[in-house]
């Protein structure tokens, strides 16, 4: 589940309690959701403890999960790698 979807089905006081025990704030954790910046190694252990597992810290660095956390495994390839949208050749000059 992502944490924008998690936190913010939260009540307003219930938000409040989340970041206190994550050891944050309420508007860092806003902040978090809507992707203007990440959480730490540590703080992203505590949401993951916090949200019963609900929110993942595989949710939370997805481009790099496995080099913080070595024991949750490598992810396949396939998973790393975003394909980038087709480029028509005819956009780049190949008929």
């Amino acid at each position: 589940m992502h944490l924008k979807t998690y936190f913010f089905a939260l009540t307003p006081d219930d938000r409040k309690v989340f970041a206190e025990k994550v050891g944050t704030s309420v508007g860092h954790l806003n902040n978090v959701a809507y992707g203007y910046t990440s959480l730490s190694p540590v703080a992203s252990v505590a949401v993951e403890r916090e949200s019963d597992k609900a929110v993942t810290r595989q949710e939370l660095h997805p481009d790099d999960y496995w080099l913080i956390w070595p024991e949750l495994g490598i992810p396949s390839r396939k998973a790393r790698i975003t394909p980038s949208p087709e480029v028509p050749q005819s956009s780049i000059g190949i008929q």
